[in-house]
């Protein structure tokens, strides 16, 4: 489990004396279809919106599903469960019932107490094996990229467009779909990106990224994008003008200069994480000390 160094720890003093609630917690229940608790089940929290894919922290549920994550600094937090994390056979859910973190709805943190009700209800997954060979000789191939069609699955959602289709729930298969019916069918872009639900730009974005990987370039990358959009190269600049070599790097601190001179909320996890990413791109850089 990822920890989670969060100033309630550094003002425990303060808060015996003064009871003042500096931090706040989420919690809920995560249940199977049937409305029964799903234990062992991990929910992880990230910042709102997401800096990266690391999560801030998470925690287990326990035996009737109910999961509580304290210690969370007043803001605006991404809650998620990931069933496959424990190799749990359900299907992953961000809050609110969706799959994508871009549809993601934010939970507020304050610091008067409990954001309650944060429940996930998860549907089932299954699985489908086998093996892919080559006809003429029988040897297994490597690489062969496998689609799964929804055979029931008649209408579906895109039922206006008046083009055949397999699964409409699948993403990669509606980029893929979309592409086909420019590449082969001779549809505008327009007309396909309108039909399949995207803008054109988003169309052209699929079609970049297909000639670039063929169909594992469509596969939508885990939840949070790739690097901080926050810290850029002036705050990164910023934090090594605070920081002393060989000194601890006191990330709550920077966090609250970076406010000061950018105007920009910062988690100091997202700081530790960024300073980390630094040192190990300049082969000559020390360690960073986390604080």
């Amino acid at each position: 489990m990822t920890r989670l160094i969060t100033i309630c720890s550094i003002l425990a003093i303060v808060l015996a004396i003064t009871s003042v609630a500096y931090c706040g917690t989420i919690s809920g229940t995560v249940t199977n279809g049937s409305g029964s608790g799903i234990s062992g089940l991990t929910v992880q929290v990230y910042e709102y919106p997401p800096e990266d894919d690391d999560e801030l922290t998470s925690v287990l549920t326990n035996s009737s599903g109910i999961y509580t994550i304290p210690d969370l600094p007043a803001g605006q937090y991404m809650v998620a469960a990931f069933p496959g994390l424990t190799s749990l056979p359900y299907i992953n859910e961000i809050y609110n019932d969706t799959m994508f973190y871009l549809e993601a709805t934010p939970v507020t943190v304050t610091t008067s107490g409990t954001t309650s009700g944060i429940d996930f209800q998860l549907a089932a997954s299954g699985m489908i094996t086998g093996t892919v060979t080559n006809a003429a000789t029988g040897d297994p191939i490597v690489g062969i990229w496998v689609l799964a069609d929804n055979y029931d699955d008649e209408e579906g959602m895109f039922s206006d467009a008046k083009f055949d289709f397999f699964d409409p729930h699948d993403l990669v298969q509606v980029k893929y779909e979309m592409l086909r019916t420019v590449d082969k069918e001779g549809k505008s872009v327009k007309q396909a990106s309108e039909a399949y639900g995207f803008s054109r730009p988003a169309f052209y974005q699929a079609q970049s990224q297909f000639k670039k990987s063929g169909v594992s370039g469509l596969i939508r990358k885990r939840p949070g994008p790739r690097s901080s959009h926050k810290i850029t190269d002036e705050v990164l600049t910023f934090i090594e003008g605070e920081t002393q070599e060989g000194e601890p790097l006191r990330s709550r601190k920077l966090a609250l200069l970076i406010k000061e001179k950018f105007g920009k909320d910062v988690h100091p996890r997202s700081i530790e994480r960024a300073i980390a990413r630094r040192k190990k791109r300049n082969k000559d850089g020390s360690p960073a000390y986390l604080h």
